[in-house]
């Protein structure tokens, strides 16, 4: 068995994808986690029963936690010692579903993580009032608490009824289980065994999982919650909007994770909000993200006969080189003229959106690793991998390798990590690196033609065009044809249309993509209208655009309102939408630094 090569649940059991697909099961592989993970707020809207009624065991369990946190009188108490027990959240490998790459094997301390947990659920005793869904928001009040985490924990609590669900899956498929399981409950389940990390196999239905937890993505989150509710709208505008405006995202989620701690009536509001607002589940199947499609799409490219020093490659760097930059070569040509480069595009809602670099790198291993397999070839090929970054590492022997990097041409640190590169192995004389880059824009970004004009033989530099070559976006309510200074194409679109917003908001994923258009071309107007000045702030910045639009352009603000039936006024430039985008139009072309190199 090549553990090596990526295997799907229904691959290697013989079952009928259609039928895991009817009955909403989400089909893991086995030897490669998927970077999705289970939300805790999407277990009550699952349509399998057993998983639905889990939610209640999961409130249970906190209800129980929240008890004993009560009669606690003092650190270490009785009851004390009971809720530190109850919170034990060890990794959870088995639905085969996180953040590590190259195995099922979780990360991060344990330990630490429960100390977080527990520490946090103290903090909030006053503010429960006996409500167990007010730890909900738990996982939001320790910095450092990662999504991946909670999905190790809300897994960890409602076990088994995992159990349960995998058994009832496992009967309507007609499979056997080869393995006694049992829960932290000491509840035995005969389970299927996975051949490659020897534990039990657990399945999950696909409709509690997300792409990206709330707890990673929480600040983004409360900004499209304003849009539904008054009440936290007007509470983010009154307590944070002031200082919502000069911070990077790292520090709004900090702003944020401070309100709720301290500000009793901002932790309601936003509990409210998160109890009200309607999540959907990434959908696996479109996976515009390209999390999971990687190992289907790989079959784009097995069609391949090997050179034969590629099948047989001597023991030398030189040799290993040729090897791998025919794979590469080969990789690129089918991707580009092949209509291969559609696998990496996905239209989401109203927009085309490329995948992940993970997707990227996990399709070259895929492709890189059963040609090699197919043909027998002596070159050996490993991950390198860490929590949100993977290599390749090519190899003959111990003697010699050859690293590919597989990046993103958008990714902003790709002239850095290639000094690094040139920096840390200049020098070396059995090995070599090369920089296999995916380029989605017709006009390469900056750091892509930067890192060209430093290129180095000791890292090679392979650009793969994977631009978007659609000429049409069929029913895209939002792509607006090319139009003069005047913008009179805005003057008659409804931003407040029904059938707008309903598409608008379709999957929570982002909830302003749709002003995106409008937003790029009020970005160039600003641009050509400002000039490259230096403002000291992007607060000036702000006032300063909202003054061009107000006096130049104002059939514009309607068409620029950021919330629903709300009619634009002069308060509304404050409001977090219009302040993220200032910010981010003032950190791209207007701050001291860019200005400096301008």
């Amino acid at each position: 068995m090549n553990h090596n090569q990526p295997v799907y649940f229904s691959d290697y059991f013989n079952i009928d994808k259609l039928k895991l697909k009817q009955l909403g099961v989400f089909d893991p592989i086995l030897n490669f986690d998927t970077k999705v993970f289970v939300e805790p707020l999407l277990l009550k809207e699952s349509s399998n029963k057993i998983i639905k009624e889990s939610y209640k065991n999961y409130t249970k369990f906190f209800a129980d936690l929240l008890t004993l946190l009560q009669t606690s009188t003092s650190t270490g108490d009785k009851c004390w010692r009971a809720a530190k027990k109850m919170v034990d959240f060890p990794e959870y490998p088995f639905t085969c579903i996180g953040y590590s790459s190259g195995n099922t094997d979780g990360r991060g301390s344990g330990i630490e993580f429960n100390d977080k947990i527990l520490h946090s659920a103290i903090e909030i005793i006053d503010k429960a009032n006996g409500n167990p869904e007010i730890f909900l928001l738990l996982p939001l009040l320790e910095e450092g608490i990662a999504g991946d985490r909670i999905s190790d924990m809300v897994q960890n609590i409602i076990d088994d009824d995992i159990c349960k669900y995998t058994q009832d899956i496992m009967n309507k498929l007609g499979l056997e289980g080869n393995c006694r399981h049992s829960t932290r409950n000491h509840n035995t389940y005969k389970l299927l065994l996975n051949p490659f990390s020897k534990k039990p196999i657990k399945l999950i239905p696909y409709d509690i999982l997300l792409n990206l937890p709330v707890a990673d993505n929480i600040d983004s989150l409360i900004e499209e919650m304003t849009s539904h509710n008054t009440r936290l709208r007007d509470l983010v505008n009154r307590d944070i909007g002031c200082i919502w405006l000069d911070t990077t995202k790292a520090q709004r989620k900090a702003i944020l994770l401070k309100e709720i701690k301290n500000n009793r009536e901002f932790f309601i509001e936003t509990l409210k909000a998160l109890k009200e607002y309607k999540f959907e589940h990434y959908d696996l199947e479109t996976d515009y993200e390209g999390l999971y499609k990687w190992l289907e799409d790989s079959q784009d490219f097995i069609n391949f006969e090997l050179a034969k020093e590629i099948k047989n490659c001597p023991d030398n760097l030189n040799s290993l080189d040729f090897a791998i930059t025919a794979i590469i070569k080969h990789f690129k040509d089918t991707i580009e003229n092949k209509e291969v480069w559609r696998t990496f595009w996905t239209k989401c809602n109203l927009e085309y959106k490329h995948v992940r670099v993970y997707y990227s790198q996990m399709l070259f291993f895929t492709v890189c690793n059963s040609w090699l397999t197919s043909q027998d070839s002596n070159i050996n090929i490993n991950l390198i991998h860490s929590t949100k970054n993977i290599d390749l590492e090519f190899s003959v022997s111990d003697k010699h390798r050859l690293i590919v990097h597989i990046k993103h041409a958008n990714n902003p640190t790709l002239k850095t990590s290639y000094e690094k590169i040139l920096e840390t192995f200049r020098g070396s004389d059995n090995e070599k690196h090369i920089y296999l880059i995916m380029n989605f824009k017709e006009e390469p970004a900056n750091q892509l033609k930067e890192v060209k004009i430093i290129e180095n033989p000791i890292c090679k530099i392979f650009e793969v065009n994977v631009t978007n070559r659609n000429n049409t976006k069929e029913n895209d309510l939002c792509a607006f044809p090319d139009f003069d200074w005047g913008f009179p194409e805005f003057e008659d679109i409804n931003f407040t249309d029904d059938r707008y917003i309903k598409e608008k908001r379709k999957g929570g994923e982002n909830s302003y993509q749709a002003y995106k258009p409008l937003r790029d071309k009020v970005t160039e107007l600003c641009t050509k209208e400002l000039g490259k000045k230096n403002y000291d702030s992007a607060n000036l910045l702000c006032n300063k655009v909202a003054n061009i639009i107000e006096k130049k352009y104002p059939h514009l603000l309607n068409s620029f309102q950021p919330y629903q039936n709300h009619e634009f006024d002069g308060n509304d430039w404050k409001r977090p939408t219009f302040y993220s985008w200032c910010n981010n139009l003032y950190k791209a072309h207007y701050s001291a630094k860019e200005n400096e190199t301008a």
